[in-house]
Protein backbone atom coordinates (compact mmCIF):
# COMPACT_ATOMS: atom_id res chain seq x y z
CA UNK A 1 0.00 0.00 0.00
CA UNK A 2 2.89 2.26 0.60
CA UNK A 3 4.09 2.07 -2.64
CA UNK A 4 0.99 2.93 -4.57
CA UNK A 5 0.52 6.03 -1.88
CA UNK A 6 4.02 7.21 -2.66
CA UNK A 7 3.46 6.75 -6.44
CA UNK A 8 0.34 8.55 -6.69
CA UNK A 9 2.01 11.36 -3.85
CA UNK A 10 3.45 12.47 -7.82
CA UNK A 11 0.82 12.37 -9.73
CA UNK A 12 -0.85 15.83 -8.41
CA UNK A 13 0.21 19.26 -9.23
CA UNK A 14 1.36 20.61 -6.72
CA UNK A 15 2.78 17.03 -5.63
CA UNK A 16 0.50 16.24 -2.54
CA UNK A 17 3.59 15.22 -0.42
CA UNK A 18 5.10 13.84 2.39
CA UNK A 19 2.20 14.35 4.69
CA UNK A 20 -0.62 13.00 2.45
CA UNK A 21 1.55 10.55 2.14
CA UNK A 22 2.27 9.73 5.81
CA UNK A 23 -1.44 10.19 6.10
CA UNK A 24 -2.99 8.23 3.81
CA UNK A 25 -0.70 5.03 4.54
CA UNK A 26 -0.81 5.24 8.30
CA UNK A 27 -4.56 5.36 7.76
CA UNK A 28 -4.46 1.95 5.17
CA UNK A 29 -2.47 0.70 8.63
CA UNK A 30 -4.73 1.43 11.25
CA UNK A 31 -7.94 -0.55 9.28
CA UNK A 32 -5.82 -3.57 8.66
CA UNK A 33 -6.30 -7.04 10.48
CA UNK A 34 -2.65 -6.99 11.64
CA UNK A 35 -1.11 -3.50 11.75
CA UNK A 36 2.25 -2.83 11.31
CA UNK A 37 4.16 -1.28 14.78
CA UNK A 38 5.22 2.19 14.74
CA UNK A 39 8.69 1.44 14.25
CA UNK A 40 8.59 -0.57 11.42
CA UNK A 41 5.73 1.57 9.76
CA UNK A 42 7.53 4.72 10.00
CA UNK A 43 10.58 2.09 8.26
CA UNK A 44 8.51 1.18 5.85
CA UNK A 45 7.48 5.07 4.82
CA UNK A 46 10.61 6.56 4.44
CA UNK A 47 12.02 3.86 2.41
CA UNK A 48 9.25 3.52 -0.17
CA UNK A 49 8.99 7.65 0.13
CA UNK A 50 12.36 7.47 -0.74
CA UNK A 51 12.61 5.05 -3.86
CA UNK A 52 9.71 7.21 -5.07
CA UNK A 53 11.22 10.44 -4.64
CA UNK A 54 14.67 9.40 -6.05
CA UNK A 55 12.32 8.47 -9.64
CA UNK A 56 11.38 12.12 -9.94
CA UNK A 57 13.19 15.41 -11.26
CA UNK A 58 15.76 16.63 -8.65
CA UNK A 59 13.20 19.92 -8.07
CA UNK A 60 10.10 17.98 -7.79
CA UNK A 61 11.46 15.93 -4.88
CA UNK A 62 13.23 18.25 -3.09
CA UNK A 63 10.19 20.42 -2.83
CA UNK A 64 7.76 17.41 -1.37
CA UNK A 65 10.88 16.87 1.08
CA UNK A 66 10.70 19.98 2.20
CA UNK A 67 7.04 19.93 3.02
Amino acid sequence: MAGHYAGDAWKFVPPRGWSWYSDMVRAANATSGEPHPEDRLTKTLRSVGEAEAAKQPEDEAEAVEAQ
